[in-house]
């Protein structure tokens, strides 16, 4: 059966047909053999933004400065990278707009993702650097905050089976060569967890392993919803890029 060219990564690029069989080296890799596992699958990227890619961008319009940065991050990923450059997507509120939602941060997060993923993918098939991490990774803050919480809640078998997830998601944060942070500062938190986030970015800070965060606040409200430590260490691994505009959400492009 053949590969939807909306379902295969390398469709239409170079040599790599707009349609195959999916059994090729680069495809399985991507996806797997089933058309819904590889890299693609376990960079956990919701399916919603599994296809996102710089040339599916809707922002270009409404926030061209962030559109042009994604056009460069992603001409040179493999090197913005390697050097530990991490981007802050924060929306900018307006009346129309006032929760600064559906702007296109995720999206936008989740291409560079994907066009990493297909670089490196590149890289390891022509035996130039072997993918031994996830290469990247998507977590929702707003999930890992949950699982967290559920270690004290409920009976015996809840808090392990929530704490086995956890130890899994902090590991493949720590691990990951491109880790994507959605939503952080959603919502505030514990100090316990608001420590353990701290050490998974410090780490990564020091490793030279870089986050791209979304946000729909300013950075200046990461210290108020999280702490000043956080705020700090997201200053110091980001270029801060602003979104505005409507919410595209509401119109069904994003």
């Amino acid at each position: 059966m053949k590969t939807e060219v909306n379902k295969c990564i390398f469709a239409g690029i170079g040599k790599h047909p707009e349609t195959c069989d999916g059994s090729c080296y680069p495809s399985v890799l991507a996806h797997g053999l089933s058309g819904d596992g590889g890299f693609i699958a376990t960079s956990n990227i919701p399916k919603k933004y599994r296809n996102s890619t710089f040339k599916t961008l809707p922002i270009k319009e409404e926030n061209p400065q962030a559109y042009a940065v994604a056009e460069a991050y992603i001409k040179d990923v493999l090197n913005y990278v390697e050097k530990g450059v991490g981007l802050f997507f924060y929306s900018v509120p307006n009346k129309d707009n006032p929760r600064g939602t559906g702007t296109g941060k995720t999206q936008t997060a989740t291409a560079i993702g994907n066009e990493f993923i297909k670089a490196r993918i590149v890289e390891h098939t022509k035996g130039e650097n072997q993918i031994t991490n996830q290469p990247t990774l998507f977590v929702r803050v707003a999930e890992f905050q949950n699982t967290y919480n559920k270690q004290f809640r409920g009976g015996f078998e809840e808090q392990e089976k929530a704490t086995n997830k956890l130890n899994r998601m902090i590991k493949g944060m720590a691990n990951a060569e491109l880790l994507l942070l959605d939503d952080i500062s959603l919502r505030s938190s514990t100090e316990a967890m608001t420590n353990l986030l701290y050490e998974i970015l410090d780490e990564r800070y020091i490793n030279e392993k870089p986050v791209i965060f979304t946000s729909n606040f300013p950075l200046e409200m990461i210290g108020e919803t999280l702490n000043e430590q956080i705020k700090s260490r997201i200053e110091g691994m980001t270029e801060q890029i602003a979104f505005k505009g409507k919410d595209f959400r509401k119109g069904g492009i994003l």
